[in-house]
């Protein structure tokens, strides 16, 4: 009989490393067996070796084929061209376009970024030149210049079969809907609103903010005498034509007025507006504003609670949430305070331009800016109202925001007036603001009747419209 090998447990363990086999020897099975036995095992494990080194073969070999099929797709840049580059909004953009092109490998967005000042005439070079870029952010008042000229693409083929088009805000068809086509989507709620720093009015004496323009000049008043703060603020930098004319024109529109009375009709003279800029002399007289404000010193007085009112557009509510987030929960937002209570509607759009090489790709990427989630997270980084209804939670806008709800209604209901130019005469709008200037200014610095002023004004307009062309 053959004697049986025996070996201590360290060199058992040495030699055979698999449990099963170790197992098996420790029961007294011969070595030679499961040697033999480690032998075919080591076989199997060869070829299982075998097995996967093939699987990584063929895989690398269909990765490769991916990426090689991918290469052959062509490569597509959108061009992107934006007024608020760097804004602190801007980080909004600049996360959905990664998105995308993470969902679109072979599409690569290029943002390009021109001053606010600028805008209107680069985009009117490009209607010029026949190039565009592949999404194109507007001001309100070129919707009515572009669109004649067949500069933006209808939206109506992209809208009929997209859920997007039963969320859009109503504002979108009242405004964006020219001839029976819509030629552009919000890019924020921009209808002009009076913003009320609650802090302010609440020192003063004032505990809702004003809903008539008595309650207006009252709280201004108010505040005058029971704080360091302004009343009101608005632009009335006589050195910058564009802010003063929009200033005084929210005024026109606030009690029911305009530059026109109908497109190509000049009605600077209606009682409408005498009634307004007399109002807006008022507060001026009475030391409830301050003169000689620019735009951007007119949001640091209001971001700094320098200032207690400010009738604007909704982009004001951001600019709080950004630089004094204190401040923009005290914020609360009511129509405009006066008797017609019309709203102008400035803010941006965006479109797709005619001449676009991309259009079925840009309405891709409006999509997915667009989408019900990330529309809930631009009212939450941007601390304002988006394009569509989407909102976020009850729960997080009761602590965050408490005035969406009135804003949203107030963009809704009342909207009253497209942009910041005179009906009709949008091609002619720098010429007519600088013809308009001088009497505005005398309206606000002297004793004169306003009455007076606005007649002469309007005469004045009219010899100048008619020599343009366009009859009175």
């Amino acid at each position: 009989m053959t004697a049986k090998t025996t070996l201590t447990d360290q060199s058992r363990h040495g030699i055979v490393r698999n449990k099963r086999l170790r197992k098996r020897f420790n029961s007294d099975v011969g070595i030679d067996k499961c040697l033999a036995e480690g032998g075919n095992m080591a076989n199997r494990a060869s070829r299982v070796v075998a097995v996967m080194v093939l699987l990584v073969l063929i895989l690398s070999g269909t990765a490769f084929a991916r990426g090689e099929q991918e290469a052959r797709v062509p490569r597509v840049e959108l061009q992107y061209i934006a007024w608020d580059l760097g804004t602190p909004a801007w980080s909004w953009f600049e996360d959905r376009f990664a998105e995308f092109e993470e969902m679109n490998p072979h599409v690569s967005i290029r943002t390009s970024g021109i001053p606010a000042s600028d805008y209107r005439t680069v985009i009117m070079q490009q209607v010029l030149s026949g190039d565009a870029p592949d999404l194109v952010p507007i001001f309100s008042d070129q919707l009515l210049v572009l669109q004649p000229l067949g500069y933006l693409e209808p939206l109506d083929r992209f809208l009929e079969n997209s859920e997007l088009n039963d969320r859009l805000l109503p504002v979108v068809r009242h405004v964006a809907e020219i001839d029976g086509s819509v030629y552009a989507v919000l890019r924020a709620l921009p209808p002009w609103m009076l913003h009320a720093n609650m802090r302010i009015l609440n020192e003063a004496g004032i505990q809702e903010p004003p809903s008539t323009l008595e309650e207006f000049y009252a709280a201004a008043k108010a505040v005058k005498e029971n704080t360091d703060a302004w009343g009101y603020v608005g632009w009335l930098d006589s050195a910058n034509v564009h802010d003063y004319t929009r200033t005084v024109l929210a005024w026109f529109v606030g009690f029911g007025g305009h530059f026109t009375s109908e497109p190509g009709k000049l009605a600077v003279n209606q009682q409408a507006n005498v009634d307004a800029l007399t109002w807006l002399r008022r507060f001026k007289n009475e030391g409830l504003m301050p003169m000689g404000i620019a735009e951007g010193e007119s949001y640091d007085l209001f971001v700094e609670e320098k200032a207690a009112m400010m009738v604007v557009g909704t982009w004001l509510a951001g600019m709080v949430m950004d630089r004094n987030p204190s401040s923009y929960r005290e914020l609360k937002v009511v129509s405009v305070p006066m008797p017609a209570r019309g709203s102008l509607t400035g803010g941006g759009w965006l479109g797709i331009p005619a001449a676009s090489r991309n259009k079925d790709l840009a309405w891709q990427l409006i999509e997915h800016m667009y989408s019900s989630e990330n529309q809930v997270k631009w009212v939450q980084q941007s601390g304002r109202l988006g394009s569509t209804t989407d909102l976020p939670s009850d729960e997080w806008i009761a602590a965050n925001a408490p005035f969406l709800h009135e804003m949203k209604m107030i963009g809704e209901q009342y909207v009253d007036a497209l942009g910041y130019d005179p009906i009709g005469f949008e091609a002619h709008s720098a010429e007519f603001k600088r013809e308009i200037m001088p009497y505005l200014v005398e309206a606000m610095e002297t004793t004169r009747p306003v009455r007076a002023i606005l007649d002469e004004a309007q005469a004045h307009l009219v010899r100048w419209a008619e020599s343009k062309g366009i009859p009175q």
